[in-house]
């Protein structure tokens, strides 16, 4: 632990300053500033203070002691307990956030107006990912916040660490069939081995930030069409058109490796484990919720 003399000494030589700049700061002696940096006496409280606020800091910093943080979770008695704190919690996170969303956009959108262009046109905000009260804002097609409790189910293996947060639902995952179509063609995609060691590939640290359509087809040794379904699922936004020498061509960028679909593989990988050496790398079970038919 560092003591009271080393705190001092090195916040003084990392702000570059001398003992005598210091001790003027301070209304002290350069003498007495000697005397704090080799351990031969201690500042009092006041000069503590003085300290601490010279060089920006706390007291407990200067003397070594980490501060207390409080645990939001402290009076969690049940699981429940701490998730309807956490949900507590990100309520109020969000509500911060929207805030400096409208002022950052209002910001952009006054700059803009100020320096004429579209004086005349009214703001149109951008619909904000929030629920209030568990219901989302209209027009948007979800949140990325619920109200009722949360469902976490961690799943760990030598190879993958994966958190796969489970959000009860009436629709009891309906959307399975409403989409199944859908869903089986995404699956079908990446259902070539071809395509799984391209992802690979795009994960070293050589990979181009953007590269075409044919560049990819040719890395994954495989026909630019079979390949294209599986791009347009890895970048949702799509490729842009560009004009080459060798003329019109795919241009795929800002691979992030989304994701989302890389952690449905994960999943897969860790049932493969799972049956292969008899570990079970999930730690807890998952029930979906089973909706109650109402009353007639």
């Amino acid at each position: 632990m560092t003591t009271l003399s080393e705190a001092i000494a090195s916040l003084r030589k990392e702000k570059n300053e001398p003992q005598t700049a210091l001790a003027d700061a301070l209304g002290v002696s350069n003498r007495t500033i000697s005397k704090w940096e080799n351990g031969e006496s201690e500042p009092d409280t006041a000069a503590l203070v003085a300290l601490a606020d010279h060089y920006g800091t706390s007291v407990d910093a200067l003397l070594g002691r980490a501060p207390k943080v409080p645990d939001p979770y402290g009076s969690a008695k049940t699981y429940t307990d701490a998730a309807l704190i956490y949900s507590r919690e990100n309520y109020q996170t969000l509500r911060a956030l929207e805030e400096a969303y409208h002022r950052i956009f209002d910001v952009h959108f006054n700059r803009k107006k100020n320096d004429g262009a579209n004086k005349d046109a009214s703001p149109v905000v951008p619909p904000f990912p929030f629920a209030e009260d568990g219901i989302p804002w209209p027009n948007n097609a979800y949140s990325h916040v619920v109200s009722s409790c949360l469902f976490a189910e961690y799943c760990a293996g030598r190879e993958v660490n994966l958190g796969v947060t489970l959000f009860p639902n009436e629709a009891n995952y309906a959307w399975l069939a409403d989409r199944s179509e859908e869903i089986a063609a995404s699956l079908r995609a990446f259902g070539d081995a071809r395509i799984l060691g391209l992802l690979v590939k795009m994960h070293e640290r050589d990979f181009p930030d953007k590269f075409t359509l044919e560049y990819a087809a040719e890395l994954a040794g495989m026909p630019a069409a079979e390949l294209e379904p599986a791009l347009d699922l890895l970048f949702p936004y799509g490729a842009n058109e560009v004009e080459l020498e060798e003329g019109s061509a795919k241009l795929y960028g800002g691979w992030s490796g989304e994701p989302r679909l890389l952690a449905a593989l994960s999943l897969f990988y860790l049932n493969f484990v799972a049956r292969e050496t008899g570990t079970n790398c999930h730690n807890s079970p998952f029930r979906p919720l089973i909706r109650k038919e109402e009353d007639a």
